[in-house]
């Protein structure tokens, strides 16, 4: 597909203008406590899977005694 820019160039009515020095990365990487709050997010979501699981075959266990689990 050939695309042709012949028109132009359209910004919206609400458009700001940002100058160079502000689209730069000033500090790339991870730094000891970028890597440490990612670590710990990721321990708590595994921790969210694992407790839901646990939870989920408790439903099953107490559903299949006849028991109605209601969620809330």
């Amino acid at each position: 597909m050939e695309m042709c820019y012949d028109g132009g160039l359209v910004m919206p009515q609400n458009f700001v203008v940002v100058k160079k020095d502000e689209m730069e990365y000033v500090n790339a990487g991870w730094s000891f406590k970028t890597l440490c709050g990612n670590l710990a997010g990721l321990a708590g979501a595994c921790g969210a899977i694992k407790w839901t699981a646990q939870h989920v075959e408790l439903m099953e266990k107490l559903s299949g005694r006849g028991l109605q689990v209601v969620m809330l």
